[in-house]
């Protein structure tokens, strides 16, 4: 199954944002399975 490209990740990586990790097929959303990308933020960054 190919993968969707990660422009829904886009605007969270212009706030600062950084992935952290991905639980694969973690969540059964409109009759499949997606992914749920950790992300974190450094807040002793400004």
């Amino acid at each position: 199954m190919p993968r969707r490209p990660h422009h829904r990740r886009a605007p969270y990586a212009s706030c600062g944002f950084e992935v952290e990790g991905v639980l694969r097929q973690e969540l059964w959303l409109g009759g499949r399975y997606v992914d749920d990308a950790r992300t974190a933020r450094d807040l002793r960054q400004s």
